[in-house]
């Protein structure tokens, strides 16, 4: 048994949630070397993680990704010693386009929502129009101190545009549907998080086409030594 999350699209898969058949005398008793599979071509799979029978009990069983996972399948494999025979399964991660946004199709998908598990079908659409799009940053890093003009190119820009690095505003200067001027702000540690480069255009994050800005302190700069 599996799933498909459909064409041009694969899911980043977060926590798998599965529920053995209730009508076991012993939840484990037919899982020994079952596993949980995932494929971005329907033909090849790679194990995502064998079920630890020691471990499973009545109920919801909950597995949680230690690293990233992209797929557009997802199946549940019994063997010879085991049985498909799950009441339950549930994958949780955010779903992606595999489109380019340039493509000029627009992809619409369901919400579910949690209260009742209601789901709208087709209820949002993700329009490839209605994307802005990062192309060039110019520089490419610059110290932590901040002060530095950085150059953004591409396409889309709205309204009201602001950028972020590292979680630090990178205050607008200038802008137009198709450039962005903004200063770097005084980044005063790394995150912890690692780096990130966001540009939110009238609410809406854009694509990020192209390496992102860092910031870099140089050996020689008074910076790297705590000033």
């Amino acid at each position: 048994m599996g799933i498909n999350f459909g064409a041009n699209a694969y899911v980043d898969i977060t926590e798998i949630r599965y529920v053995p058949n209730p009508a076991w005398a012993v939840a484990a008793m037919k899982l020994d070397g079952a596993v949980f599979e995932g494929s971005n071509d329907g033909t090849t799979y790679t194990q995502i993680f064998a079920i630890d029978t020691s471990q499973v009990h009545s109920g919801w069983n909950v597995w949680q990704k230690v690293s990233s996972l992209q797929y557009q399948y997802v199946r549940f494999k019994h063997t010879s010693t085991s049985a498909c025979q799950l009441a339950e399964i549930k994958v949780y991660g955010i779903k992606y386009s595999t489109l380019p946004v340039t493509s000029g199709v627009d992809q619409s998908c369901d919400i579910i929502i949690a209260a009742g598990n209601k789901r709208l079908q087709n209820a949002l659409t993700y329009s490839h129009t209605a994307t802005s799009v990062v192309n060039t940053i110019v520089p490419a890093f610059g110290p932590s101190i901040g002060g530095t003009v950085i150059h953004i190119t591409g396409s889309g820009f709205g309204t009201t545009v602001t950028v972020v690095i590292d979680g630090v505003n990178c205050p607008v200067v200038n802008k137009t549907s198709t450039e962005i001027y903004c200063t770097t702000g005084v980044r005063s540690s790394p995150p912890s998080t690692g780096n990130s480069f966001v540009v939110n255009s009238d609410g809406n994050v854009a694509k990020i086409a192209t390496n992102p800005y860092l910031y870099v302190d140089r050996w020689s700069s008074t910076n790297t030594w705590g000033g």
